[in-house]
């Protein structure tokens, strides 16, 4: 073997003993803890039997050990704990499973750092279990004297604290089984103000059934589960424990969960305070658009902004509150929801009124296209830096707030991303897109950006110009078009205008483009519109003797609309009089199953209702 070899030979043996014993430690395994129903029976001596069933949801595998944090600190494991497949039977049947489906568990107690005790559960003799839902089922005793139960006068007093788990629980419920009395046992008086847990009462003959349910716990979170019974039925109801022995854990929780509860209160009044600002901010901003354009604002809700404004507060406020603290998720979204109906706006509402006659003025680009200053109410235009500013800050508000709750509830942390929705309509509805259109302003952008386009591709060998529509008796335009020429025009050819449609919809007010090349009649320009291979069909103008093609580009888009432009000017150019005449539209020479970039429409009566041939 050459030295070569022996390397080779040597490097893959220090591979496999260096990686070959970790491969099974690496193993990957994603656990989650759906469920943990508990049952504790009460016994005459205030003993305890605390049966826990504890559904689990395996990914990856194996799992070999489970942690029950924060068990009893007296909790002595009985015989019988197993594990078992869940086969949709619940937990109190055993999902069903044969003896030797059940795989025995063992489970150790643990004391923490920080005074807790733990149960640490091996699985199958450190064998574990692979991917799929399991139900644990383990028993421990306990003396409830000594960590929960108390006498005052004729009633016991339980409030025993379950374990803490790393995740959230959607439902988890608590049977107590207590000595039958004459008085029914009830939730404790005093320790349960929102009314989180749902009881049920059953009698059992010689044993009375209390049943508590709680819809939503968080992760971390300790439940105490507080009930009152006759303390008749305990052999030592005369004897009062000490004080300082009852529920310590529950004791030193009660600060945390009053500070969480002033901070969620906090959160709810600055929700209530933020939203009724935008709202009403919003409101005010919609009338100023409209009153500038000679509408009025039109909101879903025809009322006033400062009534909106307080309304779309309380049921946002409120469902922060239902949400956080009074654990009504669901209550909570649809409070949050309904702030929406607040927001929402329709297209503005302008009176009708015929277009008033007018005069058609050539002003210079630079004065058609200056710009003045934006109105104050650009606060929730996506289009102005003040408006993405806006829009990026209450993405990111909410985005912490999702992120700070997800380490409480998952739940939680989608409640709060999804609550960036309703107040999302701020910059959907009200803006500028749901106001009356106004031709010499909205159309700038595009008219700015087709103009660039075509003058850097044609450079001098185009002339542009702009028109100003002044109504008789107003002094200001109504309308704004662009007039391109090219230099050596067609015979015939008057002119190629630029103008603007306006649409609107649910949506909202849309513009198009529209192409309208003037032609005289019977001239070489309107021979030329006649052979082309898209065959547009001609209307009648201004006058008798001159005659109009009107082409709409495929896409309202900048790119689209100068393409269409550039191949108008290239058809209409009179330096290809000598080349081949089937010229297309586009000003291509292809064959005529090509289609151009553009369509061409012929609509006589939009010529007359747009008062395209009005002076």
């Amino acid at each position: 073997m050459t030295a070569r070899r022996r390397f080779v030979v040597l490097l893959i043996a220090v591979l496999l003993v260096a990686f070959g014993p970790a491969r099974s430690a690496v193993a990957w395994v994603d656990l989650t803890v759906a469920r943990d129903d508990i049952r504790l029976t009460v016994d005459e001596a205030g003993q305890g039997i605390v049966e826990h069933a504890i559904l689990i949801l395996v990914a990856g595998g194996p799992l070999t050990e489970l942690t029950i944090a924060g068990v009893d600190a007296d909790a002595e494991v009985l015989d019988g704990a197993h594990i078992v497949r869940d086969g949709g039977a619940g937990p109190q049947k055993k999902s069903g499973a044969a003896p030797d489906e059940e795989l025995r568990v063992t489970a150790k107690r643990v004391e923490t750092k920080v005074g807790n005790t733990d149960l640490v559960i091996s699985i199958d003799e450190g064998r574990g279990v692979r991917r799929g839902r399991y139900w644990v089922h383990l028993t421990y005793r306990t003396d409830l004297y000594k960590q929960a139960l108390t006498i005052d006068g004729t009633r016991a007093i339980l409030q025993w604290a379950g374990p803490t788990w790393d995740y959230g629980l959607e439902t988890t419920r608590a049977v107590f089984l207590l000595p039958s009395s004459r008085t029914e046992p009830t939730v404790h008086e005093g320790t349960d103000p929102s009314g989180s847990f749902i009881p049920a009462f059953r009698a059992l003959g010689r044993q009375a059934e209390l049943t508590l349910v709680r819809p939503y716990a968080a992760r971390g979170e300790r439940i105490v589960w507080p009930i009152a019974f006759d303390a008749r039925v305990l052999a030592r109801s005369n004897v009062s424990p000490e004080p300082a022995s009852v529920a310590p854990v529950s004791a030193a929780k009660k600060p945390e969960l009053r500070r969480a509860r002033w901070e969620f209160a906090a959160g709810s009044l600055a929700a209530f305070v933020i939203t009724f600002a935008l709202v009403w901010a919003h409101g005010r901003e919609a009338e100023m658009r409209a009153r500038a354009r000679g509408s009025r604002a039109a909101p879903l809700l025809p009322w006033p902004s400062p009534v909106r404004a307080l309304l779309a507060a309380l049921l946002f406020g409120g469902g922060v509150w239902l949400t956080l603290c009074e654990g009504e998720p669901v209550l909570g979204a649809i409070a949050m929801v309904t702030t929406a109906l607040l927001i929402v706006h329709r297209n503005a509402v302008s009176p009708r009124a015929l277009r008033r006659p007018g005069t058609w003025l050539f002003v210079r680009k630079e004065e058609a296209f200056l710009r003045g200053a934006r109105a104050s109410g650009d606060l929730f235009d996506l289009s102005s830096g003040y408006g993405k500013a806006l829009f990026v800050g209450l993405l990111s508000l909410f985005g912490g707030a999702a992120y700070g709750l997800s380490r409480e509830s998952v739940e939680l942390a989608v409640t709060a991303a999804l609550a960036a929705g309703p107040l999302s309509m701020l910059f959907a509805t009200g803006d500028r897109r749901h106001q009356r259109a106004d031709l010499t302003y909205d159309v700038l952008p595009l008219f700015e950006r087709v103009i660039a386009r075509v003058e850097k591709k044609l450079g001098a060998s185009v002339r542009v110009a702009t028109r100003l529509r002044m109504p008789d008796g107003s002094k200001d335009a109504d309308e704004l078009r662009v007039v391109f020429m090219p230099e050596r025009a067609e015979r015939g050819l008057r002119s190629i205008e630029l103008a603007m449609e306006a649409h609107s919809s649910g949506l909202g007010t849309h513009l198009r483009p529209v192409l309208l090349v003037r032609l005289e009649a019977h001239s070489a320009a309107e021979e030329r519109a006649k052979k082309a291979s898209y065959a547009p069909k001609i209307v009648t103008g201004r006058s008798p003797t001159e005659r109009v093609v009107v082409l709409s580009p495929k896409l309202p888009t900048a790119s689209v609309t100068a393409a269409l432009v550039l191949a108008t000017i290239h058809a209409m150019s009179a330096k290809r009089a000598s080349e081949t005449p089937a010229v297309s539209v586009d000003g291509s020479t292809a064959p005529r199953s090509r289609k151009p970039p553009v369509k061409a429409v012929s609509r006589h009566s939009e010529e007359q209702g747009r008062d395209v041939n009005s002076a």
